[in-house]
Order: C-alpha cells, then sequence, then structure tokens
C-alpha cells in the first residue's frame, strides 16, 4: 500500500506534528481536512511532465486546448507521448499552438525518454532531492515542473 492511500493517517501525523510547531497551522489543517489525489490513468511520468509542460505560462483553458490537440495528432500518429516528440513532430505542434521553447523542451523529454531516463518506477523510487535533480537535467524541466510532478505524478 502506497502512503499516498491513507490520507487519514497521513492527516493525523501532520496535526500530530503542527501541535509542536503552530496553533495556526494545526487549525488550518484541522479545517482542511485529509488531502486525496484523484484516479487518474498512469501514462507515465514522461506524459504527465509533456502536458505540464505545454500547460506552463497559460491560461487552465488554453492549456487545455492545447493539450486536447497534441494528444489526438500524436493518437492519429498512432505515436505514444513522449515518442511522439521527435524532429519530425515541429510542424505538427506547431499547428497544435505549441511555442518554440515547450517543442524544444518535448523534444527533451522525447530523448530523456529514448535514453531511459524517464522510467516511472525508477523515480518514483528515487528520495525528492536525487528525482529533482534527475528531472532538472532535461531542458525545459525546472525545479517547479519537478516539484509538481513529485507532488502529483509521483505523490
Amino acid at each position: 500500500m502506497q502512503i499516498y492511500d491513507q490520507p487519514d493517517a497521513i492527516h493525523s501525523s501532520f496535526i500530530e506534528i503542527s501541535t509542536c510547531i503552530s496553533v495556526p497551522l494545526t487549525d488550518a489543517l484541522h479545517a482542511v481536512g485529509s488531502v486525496t489525489f484523484p484516479e487518474r490513468e498512469d501514462r507515465g511520468i514522461g506524459h504527465h511532465l509533456a502536458r505540464s509542460v505545454i500547460g506552463q505560462q497559460l491560461s487552465t483553458k488554453a492549456a487545455r486546448a492545447i493539450w486536447a490537440r497534441v494528444e489526438a495528432t500524436a493518437l492519429r500518429a498512432k505515436v505514444p507521448i513522449p515518442e511522439f516528440f521527435d524532429l519530425k513532430c515541429e510542424e505538427r505542434l506547431r499547428e497544435c499552438g505549441v511555442s518554440r521553447n515547450k517543442i524544444k523542451a518535448l523534444r527533451s523529454l522525447h530523448d530523456a525518454h529514448r535514453e531511459g531516463l524517464l522510467s516511472s518506477d525508477t523515480l518514483r523510487r528515487l528520495d525528492h532531492a536525487t528525482r529533482s535533480q534527475n528531472l532538472v537535467s532535461i531542458w525545459g524541466i525546472g525545479q517547479w515542473t519537478s516539484d509538481m510532478a513529485s507532488i502529483f505524478y509521483c505523490r
């Protein structure tokens, strides 16, 4: 059983720890309650990171629209993400509304995937600092994206 499968136990632990730190923090934790993660199909960390790259610095609505076009284009090409982001994809991605720098980042994800650097099982087993170091070594993946992947993908 994964630790994130026990939100009530984690929440109780946070409350216990917070009582030694701050009354307002304890009150806030009580008010928020247990935090759970929605169940999503696991398509791999490369897929997760690609979606994060697409969504950076865009409104949620724009990011969802562009991501939907990217996924549909990859599906029509019958190539899974991140394998889809090879050198031949630039024009198709531009037609989806992806900027040149984001295309460069997606190509870097493609290369990292091909080099075996995006093994979900391996990355999930690493401590946060090591996982972060590995992820930020990929062009276009910064600390924020790495942290979000640790929280929402690796949980």
